[in-house]
């Protein structure tokens, strides 16, 4: 297993222990996510990731693309990057991506 892959493990348990079962507000979320992201961005929306209790999907805006990122209740993890349902083979956050898309 790699370090990587470690780490990623390690940050799911600690935000399943967590007990964080709501999403962020998107004053939380913009907080977060302003101590990483170097440009001017906006929220378009706040949501709970089905199936998984303790992470919220983020969709960011800036530049005019839109952007997902995951985050635990409190903003104090960002993780950025595919949610794969492994059962499925679906891709989550392409799919929140068209979802945003299409209601543009």
């Amino acid at each position: 297993m790699s370090q990587k892959s470690i780490f990623v493990f390690f940050l799911f348990c600690v935000l399943l222990m967590s007990g964080c079962s709501s999403a962020p507000s998107k004053d939380v979320a913009a907080a977060a996510l302003k101590k990483i992201l170097p440009m001017s961005f906006s929220i378009e929306g706040v949501h709970p990731v089905k199936g998984i209790s303790v992470l919220s999907e983020v969709i960011v805006v800036a530049n005019k693309q839109p952007m997902v990122f995951y985050m635990d209740k409190k903003g104090a993890y960002v993780i950025s990057g595919n949610i794969v349902e492994a059962e499925t083979k679906k891709n989550l956050t392409i799919e929140a991506l068209q979802k945003h898309q299409q209601l543009k």
